[in-house]
């Protein structure tokens, strides 16, 4: 199964809120705090919704000015970001 069909998933051990309409991610184990701007907040969101990357892509392109590959490219380098990081795990 490859990332492009198998869904991102937060990590267990993370702690995050909802501050001043920023998503802050705590991850414990790495000493690490992200503070998420307003559209990583908007994708965040929608992860924790477990939609699909395909799903996000949808949202944004329906709700922002921003075409489908724009979308499916800044929806893809955050989540890798994201996973790069301990922050994001792949569903098995």
């Amino acid at each position: 199964m490859t990332e492009t069909t198998r869904q991102p998933q937060i990590a267990n051990d993370l702690i995050w809120r909802l501050l001043d309409n920023n998503a802050v991610v705590v991850s414990p184990h790495v000493g690490e705090v992200r503070v998420l701007n307003g559209i990583g907040t908007v994708i965040w969101q929608l992860l924790v919704e477990k939609k699909s990357p395909a799903q996000i892509e949808d949202f944004l392109v329906a709700n922002y000015d921003v075409s489908h590959a724009d979308a499916q490219k800044d929806i893809q380098d955050f989540i890798k970001d994201l996973a790069d990081r301990g922050i994001l795990i792949w569903d098995s």
